[in-house]
């Protein structure tokens, strides 16, 4: 689907309040089958505006958050402690499953280039 400057606008917009597909969908008035079908394509313009409209509305939040943590808010020092925890413990996360596809890749790299091509695993 292709979208006006100003309908990309309106589902960031929505995006950031979390409309579902389906609402989003009736209040610009396009066809719901196709724009779900867009919707749920990660390959889409309307995928990938949505998701921006989500990480804008949470960056926003951050920010806000960290403004009321530096001026003494205990509440969200705290907020903002456990979620610098999640975002540390997720990155390390990513981190470790790379490692394992890299190792993984280099040793089927390694197969290959000897011609053992009969012990590759199935998948």
């Amino acid at each position: 689907m292709e979208f006006t400057e100003e309908q990309i606008a309106k589902i960031v917009k929505y995006a950031s309040i979390s409309y579902d597909p389906e609402k989003i969908c009736k209040i610009l008035g396009f066809n719901e089958e196709e724009f779900v079908i867009d919707f749920h394509n990660d390959d889409s313009q309307l995928s990938y505006h949505y998701d921006r409209g989500q990480l804008i509305a949470k960056v926003e939040i951050d920010l806000k958050n960290l403004q009321n943590a530096k001026e003494g808010d205990l509440f969200a020092q705290q907020v903002l402690k456990n979620d610098t925890r999640d975002r540390k413990l997720a990155n390390y996360k990513k981190k470790q499953n790379l490692d394992t596809e890299k190792k993984n890749y280099n040793q089927l790299q390694a197969m290959v280039e000897k011609g053992d091509v009969q012990n590759l695993p199935e998948r």
